[in-house]
């Protein structure tokens, strides 16, 4: 049996330490496979917080939730679930905060009204009769008796925000060859003084970690498109 995905990159971190194994006979319950396995998640996650990767970028609409805030805010957005790190929001100049796994803020887009022969989008929300509603499947409006197929019921005239956000990859397959390289240097420097007690070994791996793979996989990955920011102008405000 081959190794899987996650294991391949427990072997590339454990070549980086020495003459270690991790194989498909490997005993998961000794070292070094135990301490990948222990270390790993967190390895991984580190560095995918740390820095919008491309790859790990997302962008969402966050629905308003029901609770209110009970002061200084207006509205409250649940983070999504594979978020590690919001980037920015809807008005990216205006007050916004995360607390406890929602957005906090005090502006609110509102969804368009359903309307015949317009088209509505899978992951938009829209409203008809003062209910929001969640758009399951690409569609064109022709009759709401039919198109209701499409849609979610929210209940109230919900409002939301844009949300940029740094997200899980849980999947090696779907890195880029910088992150991946950051993943393991990460991932090997974690577990190399359980395996060798070699604490100046760790300063090199973080050192060459911070100093020459990520600087250069950021350069890299900034080249790959222009950070977008949110614009609002006299239309969008109209919405609010």
């Amino acid at each position: 049996m081959a190794l899987s995905d996650v294991e391949k990159v427990y072997q590339e971190a454990v070549d980086l330490i020495g003459d270690y194994t991790i194989s498909e006979n490997s005993n998961q319950d000794e070292k070094p496979y135990s301490s990948c396995d222990l270390h790993y998640p967190q390895a991984k996650n580190e560095m995918i917080r740390g820095y919008a990767w491309n790859e790990g970028t997302k962008l969402a609409l966050l629905l308003q939730d029901a609770t209110r805030p009970a002061h200084t805010y207006q509205y409250r957005y649940p983070l999504p679930t594979d978020c590690l790190r919001p980037i920015t929001t809807t008005r990216p100049k205006d007050d916004w905060r995360v607390l406890h796994g929602f957005v906090y803020c005090s502006y609110k887009f509102m969804p368009d009204h359903y309307t015949i022969g317009s088209t509505y989008y899978t992951g938009h929300y829209l409203q008809y009769l003062d209910v929001t509603y969640l758009v399951n499947s690409d569609f064109t409006a022709t009759l709401w008796a039919t198109d209701v197929n499409f849609l979610t019921t929210k209940l109230e005239p919900y409002g939301f925000i844009e949300l940029e956000y740094v997200a899980k990859i849980e999947t090696p397959a779907d890195w880029s060859v910088d992150l991946r390289h950051a993943i393991i240097l990460n991932l090997a420097a974690k577990i190399v003084v359980t395996l060798t007690g070699d604490g100046e070994r760790r300063k090199e791996l973080l050192e060459e970690l911070h100093s020459l793979v990520l600087p250069h996989a950021h350069a890299i990955d900034a080249m790959q498109g222009k950070p977008k920011q949110f614009f609002f102008s006299d239309y969008t405000d109209s919405r609010i």
